[in-house]
């Protein structure tokens, strides 16, 4: 008992503790001041933007392609026979003149027709001189006899007078009148061998020109035995050899001509349309303006050729079009690059070679007035504008056309509104912004836009290591690089650029596009 009565003392001694530690804490939470209460301002968000102006553009579209040859050789041969010589340029790679021998098949036996041919024509023309001297005998003897027939009637004519006096007898008679009958009969012979002489002249004047034809074909196979270059060519392929037997028709070797070079490349319709100056108001295609169609269509073309360690470029012009391959829905485009050998520049630009796989960029003619946005501001139709109050509006709008890195807009946006060029995540109707105009964006997207049409390519300048090539490898321009055909020394790689003719686009009307 008296253990417990000790405890709650204990106990209440305590109270009077807590008390005053409750107390000085009420007390001290009391004379704490309040914090100040700061209003926050309404924080903008930055983004890059850009002003929209009315720009020059240059729409252009880009395609891939093989090289090919505009012109291709192939070295038939037209007789058969052994082949006997071989040009010491009929190799795969080299440049041949026109005009060089290449193969020469053993003449031997069209030399023996040609004899054959030329004796049976000296037998022909043999007879026919026979004849015109058969004709003059005829002739003389002709009139020998005609005049023994007029003696012989005379004589009848006689005897029949004195048989009427009774001096001569019927006997007398009947055997002068016999005798005048063959003279007529030798009379009439003469004159049937007469008019059968031009009939048989005709047959042998005939026969001399069935000889002569033969004559001249065996000529021809002579000819043909030795086979020539018909124009500058460089040598692809070599089927024979020497001392091979051939037959007419079969292919000896196979020649790329040297003049021109074409690269039919792939481009979707949509890609075309920006590029051609046709309007749907325009009256149809007609065979006139369809064969002045490259003229018409205005277009310049540039060819690159990325490998590893070198790019290069050429100007190209575009020669025409090709039918729409119905399982891509796209166009072939062909353009043709002019000397593609002679352009060649060791160590800097190889010459274009069939087979090379080329980057094929057309440009149409050039655009004024378009209000060109970098494709980065575009999210599907809308694009964000920052109004005079820096806020954020979202615009809806209509694209006259797209390019790779722009496009033109043809409503929703006025020139002189800023486009917001950061892709804002969420993007707020209304939301405070902080525009900082983006110059290096504004640089990128002049040089894309308003870049020269129809300008020379630039000169060839080497590609960065580990850039992305079209090309396989650079073994083959590495191959034929330095490699130049024979004829006068190369023009410059660079020449002016090509001239399109203007204001007579009328004549076509717009393609419809694939669906």
């Amino acid at each position: 008992m008296d253990d417990s009565g000790k405890s709650w003392k204990k106990r209440l001694a305590f109270v009077p503790v807590a008390a005053v530690g409750v107390v000085a804490l009420v007390a001290l939470r009391a004379s704490r001041a309040e914090p100040e209460k700061v209003d926050r301002a309404e924080a903008g968000r930055r983004v890059r933007t850009l002003v929209v102006e009315p720009r020059r553009v240059v729409p252009r579209a880009t395609g891939y392609g093989v090289v090919e040859a505009r012109e291709e050789w192939q070295m038939v041969a037209e007789v058969s026979g052994r082949v006997v010589e071989i040009g010491p340029q009929l190799e795969e790679g080299s440049f041949v003149e026109a005009g060089t021998m290449l193969i020469k098949i053993d003449p031997g036996d069209y030399e023996l027709s040609e004899v054959r041919q030329a004796a049976n024509l000296e037998g022909v023309r043999a007879q026919i001189a026979e004849l015109r001297v058969q004709e003059a005998n005829t002739r003389e003897s002709l009139e020998i006899e005609e005049r023994s027939l007029e003696l012989a009637e005379a004589s009848l004519q006689r005897l029949r007078t004195l048989k009427a006096s009774g001096a001569a007898s019927a006997a007398e008679v009947d055997a002068e009148e016999r005798n005048v009958l063959a003279q007529r009969k030798a009379v009439q012979s003469l004159r049937n061998t007469l008019r059968q002489l031009p009939a048989s002249r005709k047959v042998l004047e005939a026969q001399i020109k069935q000889q002569e034809a033969g004559l001249a074909g065996a000529a021809r196979d002579i000819a043909r035995t030795e086979i020539v270059a018909p124009y500058d060519v460089r040598i692809r392929q070599v089927r024979t050899s020497l001392q091979e037997v051939v037959g007419g028709g079969q292919v000896l070797a196979v020649a790329d001509g040297i003049d021109m070079a074409e690269i039919p490349a792939q481009f979707t319709i949509g890609e075309l349309r920006p590029l051609l100056p046709f309007s749907p108001a325009e009256t149809p295609l007609s065979t006139h303006s369809l064969s002045r169609l490259p003229e018409l269509v205005g277009l310049a073309a540039t060819v690159r050729l990325e490998s590893s360690d070198l790019r290069a470029e050429w100007d190209a012009k575009f020669a025409r079009f090709t039918s729409v391959d119905p399982q891509t829905r796209t166009v072939g485009v062909v353009v043709a690059i002019a000397d593609p050998y002679r352009a060649a520049r060791t160590g800097r630009k190889p010459p274009v070679v069939p087979g090379m796989y080329m980057e094929v960029e057309l440009q149409g003619r050039a655009r004024e007035g378009c209000l060109a946005v970098p494709r980065t501001a575009l999210h599907g139709d809308v694009v964000y504008v920052v109004d005079p109050q820096s806020r954020l509006r979202r615009r809806t709008v209509e694209l006259e056309f797209r390019q790779p890195d722009y496009a033109c807009v043809a409503s929703g946006v006025a020139a002189g509104e800023q486009v917001v060029l950061t892709d804002l995540v969420p993007a707020i109707e209304g939301m405070l912004l902080e525009p900082v105009p983006d110059e290096e964006a504004e640089a990128e997207l002049v040089e894309a836009a308003s870049g020269p049409a129809a300008a020379a390519a630039p000169d060839t300048e080497p590609a960065p290591s580990g850039s992305p090539s079209p090309a396989d490898d650079g073994a083959e321009e590495a191959a034929v690089e330095g490699a130049e055909p024979p004829g006068d020394e190369p023009p410059p790689a660079d020449g002016p650029p090509p001239e399109h003719a203007a204001g007579e686009e009328a004549e076509l009307a717009e393609p419809g596009e694939a669906p």
